[in-house]
């Protein structure tokens, strides 16, 4: 935002009326919100903040910038809509107290389309005290002020708190600080004695008057700043004719407010009448009221004009003033501040209207726009029939001030618009006995250009001016283009035209000083396969690499400190820094990769043995000589004697550049020479000799037979044949293919006698020597016996499992009877064979 660097001027009282300015209308507002004495009656709320948005939707955010336990709010709204967001449940954090006090009590409201909005205290509670705060977006930002004050009425002694008038400031941002000069006392400081503070983004300050009286009210304050912020003035509770009502508003930095006003009355009519109050920013400055001059102000000093019967008033100053119009309902005060008529005005105001009470609109506009008002787009409730000439103006100008009922402007959110002219509006509502609010809702814009206070520009670039929208250009330079390239450092000065309305503007253009940059090295050389690190220093703010394509065109890779490149990008690499400011510096490298080394391997199989293995490795590419190293511990290119299965090497050439790979040597017999032997189961007992044998030898491929046997027998052939007596023999046989692959195969076997069993069929168990034992007796091999002996009626007496064990003819060691005895004999040989016998013993004592 710029302060006091535009200078404006005017040819004609209609130098600036076609613009096509916006209403009283932003995205971004400041507040600081006056502190209104509650009584017992809670006169101080519900306070209200009243959005309205244009032919746009947009979201509000309403924030407390040094507050941070304020939770933000935040509301959608469609177009043409209005939204009441209720702050009472903030009320201590908002409104401005106590006063002479650092506070964090600061409004911030953003939106993301163009909105109007007022601050109002609603009282409605009591339905006594309220009043309107237009807000004034980002023209209410500036260094100077003066304060406008009313001093016509008192502030009633008969509530508590006692209310006082005051000024409340925001600052913008951080460190602001301000030189107060006020011309009354304030609680805490004295009358006339500047007094500096220092500001926080969101911060408040509150200066209130240290008396009641009208003649105690600080008109005139001068408030200078550093950075922006804007000002809020208030009067509270101002007895009038019975009643007791609030009134104030947002006011302008002094490089706002204007020289030629027009005041339109509304419904005051209690202690005679309306009021306007003039107060002059430049010594010396002349004061004309329809058309007779009737003072002559110093800078800070006021001067009261009563309106009297007359609905409005023309002003016209030699120097810019702010005019403050206390106006109301009956005996119910509000006051605005006027906006000036020159270059300022709105296309469009959006307004709303919140209760049934009494609802009175001003419509100031010039000449011939009095046909083309709609409201919502009904152009018949603003017609040109209810407009009359403003005096002294010579038929320029045109305005109404008339009451609508809520048929014509139903409660909620109003478009009220003009297709050929910009206007001024304002609104009064409430009621006698009940409050009144009143405010002006269109612009307060002067003609300005919008160049910044300065740019900056890199070496070698250029930056485009641009002062905004107008019908005439001439640069200092003499082009007359709306924009101008500043390619070099400098003052640039431009003079823009809109209608009558002529304004300067100028920028200082400034250069940059770049920062230096190296990469250190002019070439990094990698392996192909690997992914280099191309690192710059750590010191800047910004990084960006670039690719070189075959063709020269730069490609955006990376905004790293650290960056891997991909390995196929070879070629040349950009590093762009920015440190401290926009500009960039630059420093390249080249990016070379290596080729890695490449073997051919020629693998040999293993043989019969198992390890015939062999790899010969042949390398190829890469950077020579080479060094090899072999997992298992070997380091040469050659690999003999080895068994099947995977070996592993790892490849280096002399750049460092390498690779490992792993080799497989196959087993190079993978159906290996297998024989079998059949004819005789291995372990097999044979039963009789001699024994006849005969061997088959079957291998899966010819080959050649060797037969030989325990017995020292040899022979060759697929059989093998021969006789044998009782022993135990083993039999192999070997065999031999054409590739000198030997497989072999054997079988053992016994020869025994057939078996003979023994059985006598008595004995005579009397101790003498002779036949005492029946045992059966076997010849050969036995495997497994049993024998069981029972009485003639089946009664077991004896029985044993072991061949070489014989009945002595007893029971339970008790001798049995002489007589004849049963048994049952059970055998099986080492041949398998099984032999069963059943027959009588005879006992004998």
């Amino acid at each position: 935002m710029k302060f006091a660097k535009t200078v404006i001027w005017c040819w004609g009282l209609l130098c600036c009326q076609w613009l096509p300015l916006a209403a009283q209308v932003d995205t971004e507002f400041w507040f600081a919100a006056p502190d209104v004495s509650p009584h017992n009656q809670r006169f101080n709320e519900p306070i209200v903040l009243v959005i309205t948005t244009l032919d746009q939707a947009g979201t509000v955010t309403v924030q407390q910038p040094a507050n941070a336990a304020f939770s933000p709010v935040v509301r959608s709204m469609s177009a043409n809509a209005v939204e009441q967001i209720d702050l009472s449940a903030w009320l201590a954090d908002i409104q401005n107290a106590p006063a002479n006090t650092l506070l964090n009590k600061g409004l911030y409201i953003t939106s993301t389309a163009p909105i109007t909005a007022y601050y109002e205290v609603r009282s409605s509670y009591c339905n006594c005290n309220p009043e309107l705060f237009s807000l004034k977006g980002r023209n209410a930002l500036g260094t100077e002020f003066y304060t406008p004050f009313q001093n016509w009425l008192n502030n009633s002694g008969s509530y508590n708190p006692t209310p006082y008038s005051a000024f409340d400031i925001v600052a913008t941002e951080d460190n602001t600080t301000l030189t107060i000069t006020p011309t009354q006392a304030l609680v805490g400081r004295a009358a006339n004695t500047p007094f500096n503070i220092t500001l926080n983004r969101g911060q408040t300050y509150s200066g209130r008057a240290a008396g009641q009286g009208a003649a105690a009210h600080p008109t005139g304050t001068h408030i200078v700043a550093d950075k922006p912020v804007a000002v809020t003035m208030k009067d509270d509770l101002l007895a009038l004719g019975g009643c007791a009502d609030l009134l104030g508003d947002q006011i302008l930095p002094i490089d706002r407010v204007g020289s030629e006003y027009i005041v339109i009355k509304h419904e005051l009519t209690s202690g005679g009448g309306e009021r306007v109050f003039i107060l002059a920013t430049q010594p010396g400055t002349a004061l004309e009221i329809n058309g007779a001059q009737v003072a002559t102000l110093q800078a800070g000093e006021q001067y009261q004009h009563v309106m009297g019967a007359a609905m409005v008033a023309h002003i016209r100053c030699s120097a810019p003033v702010y005019v403050l119009h206390v106006s109301g309902l009956g005996c119910e005060v509000g006051a605005a501040l006027l906006p000036p008529i020159v270059c300022t005005g709105s296309s469009q105001v959006g307004i709303a209207r919140s209760g049934n009470s009494t609802y009175r609109l001003s419509v100031l506009v010039p000449a011939g726009g009095e046909h083309d008002f709609t409201v919502n787009g009904n152009p018949g409730i603003l017609t040109a029939a209810a407009f009359a000439d403003v005096p002294g103006t010579g038929g320029a100008w045109k305005y109404l001030s008339t009451a609508f009922n809520t048929t014509q402007f139903p409660i909620g959110a109003h478009l009220v618009a003009n297709n050929s002219q910009s206007f001024h509006l304002s609104m009064v509502e409430g009621a006698n006995g009940g409050g009144a609010g009143y405010g002006y809702f269109s612009s307060v814009s002067k003609l300005e250009p919008e160049l910044d206070e300065e740019v900056s520009i890199c070496p070698g670039d250029s930056a485009l001016l641009d002062p905004g929208e107008f019908s005439l250009y001439l640069w200092e330079t003499g082009e007359t283009s709306r924009t101008l390239w500043a390619r070099q450092p400098g003052w640039y000065k431009v003079q823009v035209r809109a209608g009558n309305c002529f304004a300067l503007d100028s920028i200082e253009v400034l250069q940059y000083a770049p920062p230096t940059v190296s990469l250190s090295t002019d070439t990094v050389h990698f392996c192909s396969g690997a992914t280099p690190q191309l690192t710059a220093p750590a010191e800047y703010d910004t990084y960006t690499w670039f690719w070189i394509d075959a063709i020269g065109q730069r490609h955006q890779v990376s905004a790293q400190q650290t960056f891997a490149p991909t390995p196929s990008l070879t070629g040349r690499y950009i590093l762009e820094v920015t440190q401290g400011n926009p500009c960039p510096v630059t420093d390249s490298l080249w990016l070379e990769a290596h080729p890695i080394p490449v073997p051919n391997a020629v693998i040999s199989p293993t043989a019969c043995l198992g390890n015939e293995g062999a790899i010969h490795l042949d390398v190829q590419g890469g950077s020579p000589p080479y060094t090899f190293l072999w997992a298992d511990g070997p380091a040469t290119p050659d690999r003999n004697d080895l068994v099947d299965g995977d070996y592993q090497v790892t490849i280096t050439d002399a750049r460092g550049c390498g690779l490992s790979r792993t080799y497989t040597v196959p087993n190079g017999i993978p159906d290996p020479l297998q024989i079998h032997l059949n004819g005789i189961t291995a372990g097999a007992v044979l039963i009789g000799e001699p024994q006849a044998i005969t061997l088959q030898a079957h291998t899966n491929r010819t080959a050649a037979i060797r037969w030989r046997s325990s017995a020292g027998e040899h022979t060759t052939g697929e059989s093998f044949s021969s006789s044998y007596k009782a022993g135990d023999y083993c039999i192999w046989a070997e065999a031999e293919d054409a590739d000198g692959c030997t497989a072999s195969d054997s079988v053992c076997f016994s020869v025994i006698p057939r078996t003979q069993l023994i059985i006598p069929n008595a004995f005579s168990p009397n101790q003498d020597g002779i036949n005492d034992v029946w045992q059966p007796s076997a010849v050969t091999g036995i495997a497994h016996y049993e024998a069981t002996v029972y009485t003639r009626w089946g009664t077991r007496v004896w029985s044993t499992a072991d061949i070489t064990e014989g009945w002595d003819g007893t029971l339970n060691g008790q001798a049995v009877p002489e007589g004849v005895y049963l048994y049952r004999v059970w055998l099986q040989n080492l041949a398998g064979e099984e032999l069963t016998r059943s027959g009588s013993v005879t006992l004998l004592r």
